[in-house]
């Protein structure tokens, strides 16, 4: 997978390199506290190092902690979008078997990948699949029936999972060869997302939803680390959240 690609909210990285910071400060923190009360320091002193280890080890905790929970989420929701980008369409139940996590987890992340502007996945209620939109306005054309021969010449959605009938003999198209003809439109999508990830070129099969754009401020971030960290992280699940 490319990393950057697939760096879905990037706020976890930065919540838990700001994490091992605080914990860096803690240890350094705590060693000179143990070797302070080891030298017998007196009350105060003692009282002072306690509260100072401890006011750094608690935002480390929770910046590790909301960072890695983060991460968790981005990493299912990485492989869902993997998995739809080399299937095109797979049934719902199928694709959460296959991740592990239940039917509701998969449609947020689908829908965490549509904002985003990532991809654009359709669950189909009447096949109960999740289908590339793309497929929708990709158009399959049938030249002939099987088995009168006669001239169809008639384009098809490629999101239609059964094969379409002849409109002659009622017979509908081999489904062998129909699977053979949405596969086609389906590779083309595939070479078409290879073309534009290739770096420098600016992505035509599917546009960035408006609100793809970057909600997340990295200064106003670091100013609200500086001035009360807990507002830091307020404004980082908040951000997350949209």
């Amino acid at each position: 997978m490319e990393r950057e690609r697939y760096n879905i909210y990037r706020i976890d990285d930065v919540l838990i390199k700001v994490g091992y910071v605080f914990l860096v400060l803690f240890v350094l923190t705590g060693g000179s506290a143990v070797s302070t009360m080891v030298k017998q320091a007196s009350p105060d002193q003692s009282d002072t190092l306690f509260i100072a280890t401890a006011s750094l080890f608690i935002p480390a905790a929770l910046f590790l902690l909301i960072g890695y929970n983060f991460r968790a989420r981005e990493q299912l929701t990485a492989a869902i979008l993997h998995k739809m980008e080399l299937a095109g369409e797979v049934p719902v139940t199928d694709l959460a078997k296959s991740v592990g996590f239940s039917r509701r987890t998969v449609e947020q992340a689908l829908l965490l990948i549509n904002r985003r502007g990532l991809g654009y996945y359709v669950l189909d209620r009447g096949s109960d699949r999740i289908i590339d939109g793309r497929l929708r306005r990709n158009m399959v054309l049938v030249d002939r029936c099987d088995r009168c021969g006669s001239s169809i010449s008639k384009s098809f959605p490629a999101s239609q999972e059964g094969p379409p009938k002849c409109p002659y003999c009622g017979t509908p198209v081999g489904i062998d060869r129909w699977h053979e003809m949405r596969s086609m439109v389906l590779e083309d999508i595939r070479n078409q997302d290879l073309r534009d990830s290739a770096p420098g070129r600016i992505s035509k099969g599917v546009p960035a939803a408006p609100s793809a754009r970057p909600v997340f401020s990295l200064p106003v971030f670091i100013l609200l680390l500086f001035i009360f960290w807990p507002a830091a992280i307020i404004y980082a699940v908040s951000r997350y959240n949209k």
